[in-house]
């Protein structure tokens, strides 16, 4: 028989999954192994840009526990695309759940309503800086 594995593998610098490739044997008992990049999306990094407009948003939402902070990541959003050339870039907007982009996706109700105040205190910031 014949089958396929595809994974998705994300990092902070593309040069980590180099690693990760040669890692993987070429047969694993009778059964042949091949690895191949299909894609590599550039990491975004925006921390330095982001953080007073994260602080101002942490404010807003006034809660006493919600502070925001930025971080850099790789993966496959728009944002990481334009990152570099637009002036201030967030990503990760959307609500907490699992199984991204698949069949089995899913959502946890319970964090709609904190993510949507977390994107109306970050548009909020952005309109007063």
């Amino acid at each position: 028989g014949k089958g396929e594995l595809i994974g998705d593998l994300r990092a902070a610098h593309a040069d980590a999954f180099a690693a990760v490739v040669d890692a993987i044997p070429e047969a694993v008992g009778e059964v042949r192994l091949e690895t191949e990049m299909l894609r590599l999306w550039p990491g975004m990094d925006a921390r330095e840009a982001t953080e007073p407009l994260l602080a101002r948003a942490s404010a807003l939402i006034g809660d006493g526990a919600t502070r925001l902070h930025a971080g850099s990541r790789g993966g496959a959003s728009d944002a990481s695309h334009f990152a570099a050339t637009i002036p201030l870039t967030v990503d990760g907007l959307g609500p907490r759940g699992g199984h991204a982009h698949h069949p089995d996706e899913f959502v946890w109700r319970d964090s709609l309503r904190p993510r949507a105040a977390v994107a109306l205190a970050l548009a909020a910031a952005a309109l007063e800086g």
